[in-house]
């Protein structure tokens, strides 16, 4: 019986710990031996080498139709797949939340968080299915662009005031 093949999922890395991670840890580490707490630092130095070898991973198999988005340790993939959704397009969405709180004097307290979503859109339908959230809208256009060019889809990027333009077409076989 001939083997099949299946072929890897594409895969696009969408975060790994940067040099301010390693900082962090070296300071943070020190402190801890200054301190004499050696079991807290060896702990620490553990836990920073296993996060620097990590890495954010969105994995798309168009032949099993699944997704995962996950962290890669080791190289070993953590979290499980999921059935991608039918979708005639990919979007970004320009998403804001207004959290309204008390004081302890009395007065009122405002906080705006601003993200951006990346979902594929489901036709007929006015639901999306969120795959990704971040707070700049360069890494989101990058999922949503990679997302694209895996499914063969369109991607849309929708503004603060609800305007639409097209970011990337898909792409015709030659």
């Amino acid at each position: 019986m001939p083997a099949t093949f299946s072929p890897k999922p594409a895969a696009l890395v969408i975060s790994q710990p940067g040099q301010l991670h390693w900082l962090y840890a070296l300071l943070l580490g020190g402190a801890l031996l200054w301190l004499e707490a050696y079991y807290m630092a060896t702990l620490l130095l553990v836990f920073t080498l296993l996060l620097a070898v990590s890495k954010t991973l969105l994995e798309v198999d168009t032949v099993r139709q699944r997704y995962r988005i996950g962290l890669h340790l080791l190289g070993l993939p953590l979290g499980g797949w999921h059935p991608l959704p039918p979708a005639h397009r990919v979007v970004v969405r320009f998403f804001s939340e207004l959290a309204v709180s008390t004081t302890d004097g009395g007065g009122t307290e405002t906080q705006r968080q601003i993200k951006y979503l990346v979902l594929l859109s489901v036709p007929d339908s006015a639901e999306g299915v969120i795959l990704w959230r971040c707070l700049a809208y360069k890494q989101a256009l990058h999922v949503a662009c990679f997302l694209g060019s895996v499914l063969q889809l369109e991607v849309v990027s929708f503004d603060q005031y609800k305007q639409s333009r097209i970011v990337q077409e898909v792409e015709e076989p030659e």
